[in-house]
């Protein structure tokens, strides 16, 4: 108990357990107080289990009672807004929300099974038809099997299939807020989170998608404020520290991040990985970040996050093009560097094709696609759509990524509107001042620097910059390469030497750990013989 109030920072702790025989449950509820070990309170409950939140009710009033009469603190029950279901569906509601909170791909799709058992047994009950909402709105960004176009359509009609059924529940409003949200629409979504927040101010989910939200938003004071809120409140909430830690890993502050990852270890190992290699790959500690997804891999080796995170380091950091077209489900940059551009556009089909149409973010970068591979119209044609379709203006130059915030210019510039040009190089200056504003430590963000300097005719600062940036450990894409081909008058050799120097010295520490049996995740990705060549280590013999 101790060790338990220790880890939640809590003075007291309640203790119980549960015996069910058919359709009778007793009860047994302590509370505990963690200091001393002595029991302040104990009860016994028989009830029947068709009464159980009646039960669940009955136990929070006698515990709110027991703390005003004999600790004399101040404390009220907060009426829950219980729906009552039959015992099965409930049991296997709670089983999805265990699955869920644990993400992943497995995970999730046994989070999946388990709410459309309980809407199986009790098709009107709405706590399972809202998490089946969200499940729907998380997978595609866990499973590259799952499309946002069709998982997008199923999130939303569930959304409002659960709001009709129960307004005043929080899971609906929440389901509500984040399809709208994950749709493009901040604006729209951040009243359903708000309001999930007030119907239930322990909603810890609906907190860091609302904080998440405010990222994006660029209102970065009030998305940390409401992430360490939810990690002091709720502790052992496995995404919100998750969540937390990437945002200390943003701003540089890699001794908060790694305090987080120690809990975050013990909570889900599949996290702290993903997370410990975007911790490394943000120090240009690159080769380390490679193992690390390596390991994610082995966790879960259907986890889209890990594989992209891998492929992009074999491919941009690592110069590893051939190995990393093998990892990732849409390899653009290396199949670019490959020559393969027919591939890289078959591809880009694909993936437009399970967007959701106002994916602004994937938009951009098969926009990317189109443009490299000298299709101007088709490149215009799928971001001016995606662009058009999201209404809220300042969330729109924050979706895009940076290299697709210049690639859009570009594809505006080179059509002719160089009003619209300018209003997306002003937006993303406005979003980059934002970002270094509050602290941003990326060395993504120098490298923006370095190319609104040369669009800005101060060459040589630019230069300074990206080479800064390079050393640091940043490997330029497909469309940072397309963007500095732009630029046919800049001598960049002195960037690309020190992005050799950086990629070769990585490079080298990573294959021979993985060509000499360092490979945690050998079914995942294991490297081709000619990778391997002069890096295998004689065994002496």
């Amino acid at each position: 108990i101790q060790d338990i109030a220790q880890k939640l920072g809590v003075g007291l702790v309640l203790e119980g357990s549960v015996r069910k025989d058919g359709n009778q449950v007793r009860i047994t509820a302590q509370l505990i107080d963690a200091t001393s070990g002595f029991h302040l309170w104990s009860e016994n409950y028989d009830r029947a289990l068709d009464n159980i939140f009646a039960v669940q009710d009955e136990i929070s009033a006698a515990i709110v009672g027991e703390l005003k009469t004999t600790m004399g603190l101040t404390a009220t029950v907060r009426v829950q807004n219980t729906i009552p279901t039959d015992p099965a569906a409930y049991d296997a509601y709670l089983l999805g929300i265990y699955e869920m909170e644990k993400r992943g791909p497995g995970p999730l799709g046994i989070a999946k099974e388990q709410f459309e058992k309980a809407i199986a047994i009790d098709p009107n009950y709405a706590p399972a038809i809202a998490r089946l909402s969200m499940v729907f709105g998380l997978l595609p960004f866990y499973d590259f099997g799952f499309s946002f176009s069709e998982t997008l359509v199923r999130a939303g009609a569930l959304a409002d299939q659960a709001l009709s059924l129960a307004p005043d529940l929080p899971e609906a409003q929440a389901a509500k807020g984040y399809y709208l949200w994950v749709n493009q629409r901040p604006i729209e979504a951040e009243p359903y989170l708000v309001r999930a927040i007030e119907l239930n101010p322990n909603y810890s989910t609906a907190k860091f998608w609302l904080s998440a939200l405010y990222l994006q938003l660029g209102e970065f004071e009030k998305n940390l404020a409401i992430l360490e809120e939810v990690v002091r409140d709720d502790p052992l909430s496995t995404i919100a520290v998750a969540n937390l830690a990437g945002f200390y890993i943003q701003m540089g502050q890699s001794g908060k991040a790694d305090l987080l990852s120690e809990r975050l270890n013990s909570l889900n190992p599949l996290f702290n990985r993903s997370l410990k290699a975007q911790n490394f790959a943000i120090q240009g500690k690159l080769a380390v970040a490679a193992i690390l997804f390596l390991e994610t891999l082995e966790i879960s080796p259907g986890y889209s996050g890990a594989s992209s995170g891998l492929s992009s380091l074999l491919g941009d950091a690592f110069g590893l093009n051939d190995e990393a077209v093998l990892v990732g489900q849409f390899p653009f940059s290396p199949l670019m560097a490959l020559g393969r551009v027919e591939e890289a556009t078959q591809k880009a089909e694909v993936m437009n094709a399970g967007l959701g149409a106002n994916d602004l973010g994937g938009k951009g970068q098969i926009a990317s696609v189109y443009l490299v591979a000298g299709n101007l119209e088709k490149a215009s044609e799928v971001i001016e759509g995606a662009w058009a379709r999201v209404p809220d203006r300042p969330f729109k130059i924050g979706s895009l990524s940076a290299p697709s915030r210049f690639v859009f210019y570009e594809i505006r510039k080179q059509k002719g509107n160089p009003e619209g040009a300018r209003e997306i190089m002003n937006l993303l200056k406005n979003a980059l001042s934002a970002y270094l504003d509050s602290r941003f430590n990326s060395y993504g963000l120098v490298w923006d620097q370095g190319l609104v300097l040369l669009y800005a005719g101060r060459t040589g600062e630019g230069l300074e910059k990206m080479k800064e940036a390079v050393e640091a450990g940043y490997a330029p894409n497909f469309q940072e390469l397309y963007l500095m081909s732009r630029f046919p008058d800049v001598d960049f050799s002195p960037v690309m030497a020190a992005l050799e120097e950086k990629r070769a010295t990585e490079r080298d520490k990573f294959l021979k750990i993985v060509c000499n049996g360092g490979n945690p995740a050998p079914e995942a990705w294991t490297p081709m013989p000619k990778t391997c060549e002069g890096y295998v280590e004689s065994s002496g013999e």
